[in-house]
């Protein structure tokens, strides 16, 4: 069960029978290795949707402006410069709409220590050959309407092209996390040089996932599937498959939702040590996952997986 808030004092009810989870998704299998000589920090992945056998990647923190496209088992990296500018925190990517087609979006979103007065979107047309990529990249400065929040998680409807932003929000001493925000930028904003984005409501993962330890309440990735119709976060222990039709809407009222009905948690069991990217396949029947090196923890290599839905 999860509870959903509406950030409008009144909203109607709608359901969210329309949409198809998939019942039962494979183990995670591992279909490549990251270079991490470039991807040190893997922290999110999207597939192309015009490209067969294309996934991108980037980079966490305060890296240089580029990211990566690998083939489907991590192999054939190549480097794409987007910007010369300083980027703060990007965490997330993600494929969509844009006014050239497709494109690729990153999400400059991460702050830590919530201080930041406005993030970034870098929005990038897909090309078949990318070469120097900058002079048509192009920047969306962005606010929330109720002041700082850190974020791990963007994705892109594929069918309206908005765009979604789900916070990690602060413990500030708890035992568990407090539940993730979802903001939403309307298609039409993505032309505009800043805008402000709409509050739709909160995201227990909490209570919707019963984690075994406060690391998996919080998202660090997420994607919308190819038809729109279901959304996949990852947290640090596992991930959640949830019916997205009528979220996707301008606002979405109060819902007790039932598991394997309105949602279905899918079973990683932590298998990274810092997992922060998931992506659906262009098809919609599969989803990558990958996760930051980390030496640290004791890791010597940069696995990619996929997981398949068996049944639907």
């Amino acid at each position: 069960m999860v509870r959903i808030f509406a950030g409008l004092a009144v909203c109607s009810f709608v359901s969210l029978a329309q949409a198809q989870l998939c019942t039962q998704w494979s183990k995670p299998q591992e279909v490549g290795l990251l270079d991490t000589a470039l991807l040190k920090e893997a922290s999110g992945v999207a597939a192309s949707r015009q490209f067969p056998n294309r996934l991108y990647h980037h980079n966490d923190s305060g890296a240089k402006g580029v990211f990566y496209v690998t083939d489907l088992n991590a192999q054939n990296i190549k480097e794409i410069t987007y910007t010369y500018s300083q980027v703060t925190d990007v965490e997330d990517i993600a494929v969509g709409p844009c006014s050239s087609g497709q494109c690729v979006f990153l999400g400059d979103i991460g702050d830590n220590y919530r201080t930041r007065k406005s993030i970034n979107l870098w929005i990038v047309p897909e090309t078949q050959a990318f070469s120097n990529v900058s002079s048509t990249a192009k920047k969306i400065v962005l606010r929330y309407p109720d002041g700082p929040h850190n974020a791990e998680s963007l994705a892109v409807h594929p069918v309206t092209g908005d765009v979604y932003i789900l916070t990690k929000e602060d413990m500030s001493g708890r035992e568990k996390y407090l539940p993730g925000k979802l903001y939403r930028l309307p298609k039409a904003a993505l032309s505009q040089a800043s805008a402000t984005l709409k509050y739709l409501g909160e995201i227990d993962l909490h209570w919707m996932l019963q984690a075994k330890s406060k690391y998996g309440d919080i998202a660090t990735g997420m994607d919308i599937s190819p038809d729109g119709k279901t959304l996949l976060v990852l947290t640090y222990e596992n991930a959640v498959e949830i019916k997205f039709d009528d979220m996707a809407k301008e606002s979405f009222g109060t819902y007790k939702w039932d598991e394997n009905i309105d949602y279905r948690i899918i079973q990683i069991d932590g298998l990274l040590s810092q997992q922060e990217g998931i992506g659906y396949s262009a098809d919609g029947n599969s989803f990558y996952f990958d996760s930051e090196f980390n030496a640290k923890e004791g890791d010597t290599e940069s696995p990619l997986y996929k997981v398949d839905c068996l049944k639907r």
